[in-house]
């Protein structure tokens, strides 16, 4: 046991020496109005744009909105009231969201997803360096305009408890198409598990809480997640999913990874077990932040004032792939379901 905890803490430490050691750009503070006046085209050419959110100082989850193409939003890592920030691709701040009476001790990302007519996001309270937090939380609600600022108390919290003890967790998806939010753990070492939430019945408790809303913030829903399958990839750091397409993008600190999805309702546990394709990501300061809006654009904040939004080169689907994940992507939950139960 002894020779093993060695080699754990030996790996941990070249892979801290790797980030360190790995050339990354950092940029002073200044103005995001200054610095994106210096690379007009930067969206066109992948070069990070600025955002003009100076309370955005680590930004730690990423989601593109449903009910703005074209926007975002983001939040800070631990530190911060439990609070979104809004901008658009060009860097403006558009709007906020405040989850009144939340807990905000580490979140650690946020997913965006539609189901039927109505948009949702998810913010995941699950950051743990110590595997020491009895539970998570995660808050489901439906998206708020992100050009206004809004003061939210219609949210679904859910405090989360894995099957095997804590973990760290800084990376959520949603696939409403196969009806999960997914969740990864963070480790040094390249062997971790994915777990999963059925969302139909938390969408059924949202949805009661939408037509009756509480006079005080209600008691959170406790689940109990399952294992959906082992992933060999270590310090993933973000995740997203292509609802379209089913394919799965997870971030480590080096690299973004798809794992593809065909046909479209394929195992997640089968799903990524394949050979996934890498990309790699901006040379940024600490990517932590991973979003796919509603063209299939990669996109990826990173920590730092101003905070830098950048999109990622990745490879490009073929036509044909494309067609049949369309034509295999038959929805399991659909909101007419949620609604009926």
């Amino acid at each position: 046991m002894g020779h093993l905890r060695a080699f754990h803490v030996a790996i941990s430490f070249a892979l801290v020496l790797l980030t360190l050691l790995s050339g990354v750009a950092t940029v002073p503070w200044t103005s995001a109005q200054d610095l994106n006046g210096q690379n007009a085209d930067s969206t066109a050419n992948f070069s990070p744009v600025y955002l003009g959110v100076p309370q955005l100082r680590e930004s730690s989850g990423l989601a593109a909105s449903n009910r703005q193409p074209g926007h975002f939003w983001s939040h800070n890592d631990s530190g911060d009231t439990a609070r979104l920030f809004a901008f658009n691709a060009k860097g403006k701040a558009t709007g906020s969201c405040d989850l009144v009476a939340a807990s905000s001790l580490d979140w650690e990302d946020m997913a965006s997803f539609e189901l039927g007519d109505r948009k949702y996001l998810v913010v995941a309270d699950c950051g743990d360096n110590d595997s020491k937090r009895d539970a998570c939380f995660l808050y489901l609600f439906e998206e708020p305009d992100p050009t206004r600022a809004t003061k939210l108390r219609n949210y679904l919290a859910i405090q989360l408890t894995y099957p095997d003890g804590p973990h760290d967790c800084e990376a959520v998806a949603v696939d409403p198409v196969r009806g999960k939010i997914l969740m990864i753990a963070k480790s040094a070492i390249p062997y971790v598990n994915m777990y999963s939430v059925d969302l139909a019945g938390l969408l059924k408790r949202l949805n009661g809480l939408r037509t009756n809303p509480p006079t005080s913030t209600p008691a959170a829903v406790r689940v109990a997640a399952k294992v959906e399958g082992v992933l060999a990839l270590p310090m993933v750091s973000a995740a997203d999913l292509d609802a379209r397409t089913g394919d799965l993008w997870i971030a480590n600190y080096f690299q973004v990874f798809c794992f593809r999805c065909s046909p479209r309702d394929m195992p997640v546990a089968e799903q990524i077990k394949q050979l996934a394709e890498a990309s790699d990501l901006p040379r940024l300061r600490q990517i932590e932040a991973l979003c796919i809006d509603d063209s299939g654009d990669v996109w990826v904040t990173s920590e730092g004032t101003p905070a830098p939004l950048s999109r990622v080169a990745t490879p490009v689907r073929s036509a044909q792939g494309e067609a049949g994940q369309h034509k295999a992507g038959q929805r399991d939950v659909d909101q007419s379901d949620v609604d009926s139960q």
